[in-house]
């Protein structure tokens, strides 16, 4: 299935889009033969988050620089607008495609909306540019933790942590990890 608004393929059953953030609708939902009945289903949130980037656009030009938009971006992720966040963090990458920062950023926004398999890919893409910071190992842990991938989530937090060593969010979300894994070794004893 591709993505209304880019154009990307989509998962199957992917509620938001990995490349562009927004939210997909539900395949029956749309209409080709009648547009105006699509535009009377755009829902209040998307309708908000389509001004928003429109008028965004609007003000950017030529001269826009990476703060400006890491700025904008971080500010609509710290509101709870991931998808708005992700527009900016694409503007970025559209031109700076090693920005670690928007890298990074557009990872943690995925992870937000529940995209754990497509945040790895934003984090992996960090981690080859700058594989001595401690903070993308730790964010990629987390996103394995959240596919449940635990064993492969204690091995990005002990890399964070020989990174910088005492990094108590590392070290925080390793011992989460060990009890999950002794969790499910318990449920299975039991069984």
């Amino acid at each position: 299935m591709k993505c209304g608004n880019c154009g990307e393929e989509t998962k199957e059953n992917a509620n938001y889009c990995a490349n562009c953030g927004k939210k997909i609708a539900d395949k029956n939902s749309f209409s080709l033969e009648s547009p105006k009945e699509n535009a009377k289903k755009v829902s209040k949130e998307d309708e908000e988050v389509i001004s928003e980037v429109l008028r965004t656009l609007q003000r950017i030009t030529q001269n826009e620089t990476v703060e400006d938009l890491l700025r904008l971006g971080n500010s609509a992720y710290n509101e709870e607008r991931y998808g708005v966040a992700i527009a900016y963090y694409n503007r970025i990458l559209s031109k700076y495609p090693k920005e670690v920062r928007a890298l990074i950023n557009k990872g943690d926004a995925l992870r937000k909306l529940g995209l754990f398999q497509e945040s790895l890919e934003w984090y992996d893409k960090a981690i080859v540019l700058e594989p001595d910071r401690a903070e993308i190992w730790d964010k990629k842990g987390l996103a394995l933790h959240n596919l449940l991938a635990y064993e492969d989530a204690i091995k990005c937090y002990d890399k964070a942590i020989e990174l910088k060593p005492k990094f108590k969010k590392a070290e925080s979300h390793r011992k989460i990890a060990l009890m999950e894994i002794e969790k499910l070794k318990n449920t299975k004893q039991k069984k």
